[in-house]
């Protein structure tokens, strides 16, 4: 009788536990959403190195994808990219390892002001170099304003930001001294520097995904 009693017993509380495991229905099952306006060392949105031109036109849209040609460095040459959102804040220009194919990209840059992609460390056009700087934590070098390769960053001597893939370009505001024009190399810790730290400002964000 104790015997019948306890399987019983084991069978009811055996059932009501199976009754009360729910299962979860698998289209209520939370996505991991991605940033699509998060810059990282591997990725630009939804987009990383794997990313042909049919992934960007499953992306964004075909009608958001224009391929024009542009200047090349000091425009001794013209080079075939893809636009993406042309001519809107949120624009990027993407450049092809294989201009012809569009099946690698080599980098995507913006330079548009007012844009909305930014790093983890909240890094985007319109940051300062007082900004920049204090993510790296250490001096930066840069070439001089005015010229074609003016405000390219030169190195981030050792700082967090100089193993990076991401790149900055900077750029002034104000009236300032003849003496940061030209082809010239700039650093955070001279004097000069030090007085236009926050109207020295990042104007171009771009990321590489060239392979060592």
């Amino acid at each position: 009788m104790r015997l019948f009693l306890f399987s019983l017993l084991t069978t009811f509380f055996l059932g009501s536990c199976s009754n009360n495991k729910k299962e979860v229905p698998k289209d209520n099952i939370p996505l991991v959403k991605t940033d699509s306006l998060l810059v990282t060392d591997s990725s630009w949105g939804p987009i990383d190195r794997k990313t042909d031109f049919p992934g960007l036109e499953k992306i964004y849209g075909k009608a958001n994808l224009k391929d024009v040609w542009i200047c090349g460095a000091e425009c001794l040459d013209t080079v075939l990219v893809t636009k993406i959102f042309e001519d809107m804040p949120g624009e990027m220009v993407v450049f092809w390892r294989d201009s012809a194919f569009h099946k690698k990209i080599a980098r995507i840059e913006n330079y548009k002001p007012g844009s909305p992609y930014h790093t983890n460390a909240g890094l985007k056009n319109g940051s300062t170099l007082n900004d920049l700087l204090k993510a790296n934590g250490q001096k930066i070098s840069f070439s001089g304003f005015g010229w074609d390769y003016g405000g390219g960053i030169i190195s981030y001597n050792k700082g967090k930001l100089d193993s990076s893939s991401i790149n900055f370009r900077l750029d002034i505001s104000g009236s300032p001294s003849d003496s940061l024009f030209g082809d010239t190399e700039l650093d955070t810790d001279m004097p000069l520097v030090k007085k236009v730290l926050d109207n020295v400002y990042s104007s171009y964000i771009s990321l590489s995904f060239y392979e060592d």
